[in-house]
């Protein structure tokens, strides 16, 4: 959207709003991926027929594990914060999450460490710069803070505390799913 004074000039920034020629297919796929993910997973809680298990595995399996279609860094962070928060919020005391293993050594904790690296420094990320808003990334993920708790890691602390806390992109702000992490650390007993 150009400025009605000089339609050749560029684009005005208002809240909450996204410059109309910015590339944003990518929010559609993760909305997409988001509802079939869903969709086949409460079919299969429904009738467990394991054909939806089965269809979306395949989804989260080109999304997350496979190197040759896994999407980038803001994406991984993202992600990354979606499991740990599940985790966080679906453990109770028969269910914890964040100690379960998959018979080929998945876990939180391995998400967690596998990513740390790449937020301690986001250049040693392997894949190409993200299009939008790579100089902002990765601010003081939830999960890091949240990791450093549970999984009694000061390192995870440390990496969340040197982070930056007041993130300034709109875009950034609006994808961080948990904006007071503490409070769900807070003992409400």
């Amino acid at each position: 959207m150009a400025r009605p004074q000089n339609p050749a000039g560029s684009y005005v920034r208002k809240d909450g709003m996204t410059n109309p020629e910015n590339f944003t297919a990518h929010r559609k796929v993760l909305m997409r991926l988001s509802e079939l993910c869903g969709s086949l997973t409460s079919a299969f809680l429904i009738t467990k027929d394991t054909a939806y298990s089965n269809a979306a595995k395949k989804h989260l399996n080109a999304w997350f594990v496979n190197d040759q279609t896994k999407r980038p860094y803001c994406f991984s962070l993202f992600n990354l914060d979606g499991i740990v928060i599940g985790a966080q919020i679906m453990s109770d005391e028969d269910h914890d999450l964040w100690s379960f293993t998959t018979a080929d050594g998945k876990s939180v904790a391995k998400a967690l460490e596998y990513m740390a690296p790449y937020v301690a420094d986001k250049s040693k990320w392997f894949l190409k710069p993200d299009v939008m808003n790579w100089e902002a990334f990765p601010g003081a993920r939830p999960t890091y803070i949240l990791g450093a708790f549970r999984l009694n890691r000061t390192d995870y602390y440390n990496l969340w505390k040197q982070r930056k806390h007041f993130l300034e992109v709109e875009a950034i702000r609006r994808n961080v799913p948990l904006k007071f992490p503490l409070l769900w650390l807070a003992d409400n007993k």
